[in-house]
């Protein structure tokens, strides 16, 4: 019994979580920064230690036993315990902790800015990521980051829990040389023939991905010639007049800048809305997760919100705060 307690102390029980989290030793291989020899040497050795199989290689990807995930809930716990003692003494000694956190672009420089500001009396040093939605929830697993504030909700969720933060609805973004009363609403038929083509996001931005699911969902075909892979570069190439596109109120507020050049207008039928959300690893950083949480939550009823109605009042009815569980 010593030899596997010491077998999991000194075999690294990250490459094990990883694989658990991954289910591909390559995948892990990449995350760690290793061979993926190196990656299935740590776990054959383990394996043999324990004397039981942690994982079914038969499949694609593989499968963790029935093992495996009590070994993982039981890992998680402990080291979820320790990084509470060790917060808990960092606060005893003045000692503060580091917190790694990712966001969406569109939400960087209004929310991110808040949070930042907010956080950085309590941590010793704050990393926070700007990618798209895909490579934030990668990261997360890979335990690159803590926290996520994304707008995928189709990720798996097994080994990750999240909460709502908010909802909004989709807006159209034109050039002023388009702008029209609010009570005169673009349609699908008109922006068809408006001229000008749609610019698309590109497809691994998240807004990107909800834009498209929502073309082929509604059979809809737009002419199409521009594709910008930046919500800035998208709105400058709208704010010269070179093309329109569909996107949500806070991707208009990090653009602020750009207002008096843009027409911000209501979104044809059908509707379009999107969910946001907060994402951390099971039984881990739970405090720091309820904290921002909060905090988000207050920043976007307070400041956020009242600024998007400034330039899209009739959103108001449309932007909704979640509810706390």
């Amino acid at each position: 019994m010593l030899k596997q307690v010491e077998s999991l102390l000194n075999k690294h029980p990250q490459v094990f979580l990883l694989c658990c989290d991954l289910r591909n030793f390559s995948a892990v291989a990449h995350a760690l920064h290793i061979s993926q020899s190196a990656v299935s040497k740590a776990i054959f050795e383990l394996e043999e230690d324990l004397g039981f199989t942690l994982f079914d290689r038969s499949c694609r990807p593989m499968k963790p036993t029935p093992e495996a995930l009590v070994l993982r809930r039981h890992i998680s716990r402990v080291l979820n315990d320790t990084k509470q003692l060790l917060t808990q003494i960092r606060q005893d000694n003045l000692i503060k902790p580091t917190l790694r956190i990712g966001i969406t672009e569109a939400l960087s420089t209004t929310l991110g800015m808040s949070i930042v500001r907010q956080m950085l009396p309590e941590v010793s040093s704050l990393d926070i990521i700007v990618v798209s939605s895909g490579f934030l929830y990668q990261r997360l697993l890979e335990r690159k980051l803590d926290l996520i504030i994304t707008n995928d909700a189709h990720v798996p969720t097994e080994r990750i829990s999240r909460k709502e933060l908010f909802e909004e609805p989709s807006v159209l973004i034109l050039p002023k040389a388009l702008a029209r009363p609010i009570e005169k609403p673009w349609t699908w038929e008109e922006l068809n023939c408006c001229g000008l083509p749609l610019i698309r996001f590109g497809s691994e931005n998240g807004a990107g991905q909800v834009n498209e699911a929502f073309l082929r969902s509604q059979g809809l075909k737009v002419p199409e010639r521009i594709i910008a892979h930046n919500n800035t570069m998208l709105l400058s190439l709208i704010a010269e007049g070179m093309g329109w596109v569909y996107a949500r109120p806070t991707t208009v507020l990090q653009n602020e800048h750009l207002l008096d050049r843009l027409h911000i207008a209501p979104f044809p039928d059908p509707q379009l809305s999107r969910k946001v959300y907060l994402f951390h690893r099971d039984d881990e950083y739970g405090p720091q997760m309820e904290h921002v949480f909060q905090f988000a939550k207050a920043e976007l009823r307070d400041n956020i919100f009242p600024q998007i109605y400034r330039f899209a009042p009739w959103t108001e009815g449309q932007m909704h705060i979640a509810e706390d569980e």
